[in-house]
């Protein structure tokens, strides 16, 4: 595993700029969880910008959790994983 290459930075950050992921500013590896295929009713999606999924949160910064307030006005919902 050592002779991997680091990731080009603005290529990362490229990706990380495009849908399904959003950006709050503190927070890493934010994904809206919608227009995923139902596994219980073919034909079906889950809902867009109604679930969101993210690693820790503690690292928010102030601008991110005004960020996420706004979110929240026009988002029902947040994962937040818990160790």
């Amino acid at each position: 595993m050592n002779d991997l290459k680091p990731l080009d930075p603005v290529y990362v950050q490229d990706v990380l700029s495009k849908p399904p992921f959003i950006t709050i500013p503190g927070v890493i590896n934010v994904r809206d969880l919608g227009n995923y295929p139902s596994q219980d009713r073919p034909g079906y999606v889950t809902k867009p910008s109604y679930l969101l999924r993210s690693a820790e949160l503690s690292g928010i910064t102030d601008e991110g959790e005004y960020n996420d307030v706004t979110l929240y006005q026009r988002l029902h919902g947040f994962q937040a994983r818990l160790s």
